[in-house]
């Protein structure tokens, strides 16, 4: 769903204002799940909604705790941020997580620039490191093992010319890595960096193979914003002119598509899988037929029978609805 469909059903829950928001993929279970994130404050009450990106459903409400609040932080928890950046603590609030309290700590630096700083409030382990707004001419030193800020933003615009608008620092089981999202004139841009080596391990065009390059050309037209692989699946997110966004995954051994997924609209773009499979754009013709449909997620991939299934997540009367079709014969299953 847009980000302008996601305030609508905010709207619908809370009179409050909307202060930050932001969208990000999430484990649950052994998913990764698009998610929503709202910081409300309505009166002298401040809370936190998280709305599936996908369905649009609630799944986390989080209001203030007790213990929130900067008076609450040890001095060795405040020492250890001093260290990390320059500036002042301006905001600390405790969440809770799938049963883990962790610690969110917003810093001012003495650039004026705003980062945020996740960490377990339990074991003291650093979750997350962000920086949304301002100039980035700050230095974030994380800890003696990671490199800092400043080594990744360098590694960064070498790999892609252009402007910072978003960085972070994340932390994957027990290894990190810098995302920076950087704005150049043919589009947006996404890199990742090692945070131990330095070395790209995400973003850059080169590191894809030729064979998958040409059939992206073929499937959408676009640019690709992300893309990283493992020892089996490449996963690539190619942003459309609309500025849709679509994540496709392909086979690291064959080159051959595995599966396609718009997960971020405005789906006004089509992809043309070729040989047998039909265009989106005729799907969307077989099941979007009285213009009162409203698609909000659409994938495409094999069942457990090996037929190629496209699945349309619509809403029609604030009532959503998933469309299997079948994408060779366009039967509606």
């Amino acid at each position: 769903m847009t980000f302008a469909e996601a305030k609508e059903v905010i709207a619908t829950e809370t009179d409050g204002e909307l202060i930050k928001w932001e969208l990000r993929q999430k484990e649950i279970g052994d998913e990764l799940i698009w998610v929503y994130n709202f910081k409300i404050k309505d009166g002298d009450e401040s809370y936190e909604v998280k709305i599936n990106a996908v369905t649009g459903e609630f799944y986390e409400f989080e209001r203030e705790r007790d213990d929130d609040g900067i008076d609450h932080l040890s001095d060795e928890l405040r020492n250890r941020i001093a260290a990390m950046v320059s500036g002042d603590i301006i905001e600390a609030r405790v969440k809770d997580d799938d049963n883990k309290l962790f610690w969110k700590i917003l810093v001012e630096t003495t650039t004026g620039s705003k980062v945020e700083i996740v960490i377990n409030k339990e074991t003291g382990a650093l979750i997350l490191i962000e920086g949304e707004h301002g100039s980035f001419d700050y230095e974030v030193v994380p800890n003696d093992e990671l490199i800092s800020f400043s080594e990744a933003r360098t590694i960064a615009l070498a790999t892609f010319e252009g402007q910072i608008v978003r960085w972070s620092l994340e932390r994957h089981e027990d290894a990190f890595t810098y995302w920076f999202k950087i704005e150049r004139e043919d589009g947006h841009r996404e890199v990742g960096i090692d945070a131990v080596s330095g070395d790209v391990i995400a973003g850059a065009d080169p590191v894809i193979p030729e064979g998958i390059l040409e059939q992206i050309a073929a499937l959408i037209d676009g640019e690709i914003s992300i893309a990283e692989h493992d020892e089996s699946i490449w996963e690539i997110v190619v942003v459309t002119e609309s500025q849709g966004r679509v994540l496709l995954k392909f086979l690291v051994e064959t080159g051959e598509l595995k599966a396609a997924y718009g997960f971020e609209g405005p789906f006004e773009y089509n992809v043309t899988p070729g040989g047998d499979l039909l265009a989106l754009a005729a799907i969307r013709e077989i099941v979007l037929d009285t213009g009162d449909e409203v698609l909000i997620y659409w994938e495409l991939k094999r069942n457990d029978n090996g037929t190629w299934i496209y699945k349309l997540k619509i809403k029609v009367d604030n009532q959503e609805f998933d469309v299997l079709v079948n994408a060779v014969t366009g039967e509606i299953l």
